[in-house]
């Protein structure tokens, strides 16, 4: 294994390695890239071009709370990276899909990466709900979404007050005591 890096002027490494083996090259960008595998030819300098054009993704809130969110490829489940709110990640050209990690979830689907551009997103800000119950229960906060309730949060009969950091939206507080009969 060789790492290679760019130095404080741009330019790449220039190292020396033995020319008898094959190689594959990786960038490690998000997701990483491979080179076909490459065979070097003595005393020659070598440059292996990668297909690996990049944009930049920030999603804002105006929050105290540190969110973050789950970045994938579009149409995969695999978790390509896990990003904070209000900072700025690199990521290969394409499409993605992004889960905000928020009450309730945010989903943005067809987030387009663009080469050189930086794709920016605006979360609104959230509020605080202070939901303070007779006594311990079930129940759960729920969402009105397309004239349906989602759950959102779920009462665990384990205590009476909750304080939730929440997206704006509509909802709905559904409770039965725990020692209702």
């Amino acid at each position: 294994n060789y790492v290679h890096t760019m130095n404080h002027k741009g330019n790449p490494d220039t190292m020396a390695i033995d020319p008898v083996l094959s190689y594959k090259v990786v960038a490690h960008t998000i997701p990483p890239v491979e080179s076909d595998i490459i065979t070097l030819k003595p005393g020659k300098h070598t440059i292996v071009p990668i297909n690996a054009g990049q944009g930049k993704l920030e999603i804002k809130i105006n929050s105290k709370n540190n969110y973050s969110f789950i970045v994938r490829k579009a149409n995969e489940t695999r978790t390509l990276n896990i990003q904070e709110i209000n900072k700025i990640q690199k990521y290969l050209t394409g499409t993605y899909e992004v889960e905000l990690l928020t009450l309730p979830r945010m989903y943005l689907k067809d987030v387009q990466i663009k080469q050189n551009e930086t794709t920016s997103y605006t979360i609104p800000t959230p509020g605080i709900a202070n939901i303070l119950l007779p006594s311990a229960g079930y129940g759960g906060v729920y969402e009105y979404k397309n004239d349906k309730l989602e759950e959102v949060y779920r009462f665990k009969g384990i205590k009476s007050q909750h304080r939730l950091t929440m997206l704006p939206g509509s909802y709905k507080v559904i409770f039965k005591a725990k020692s209702a009969r």
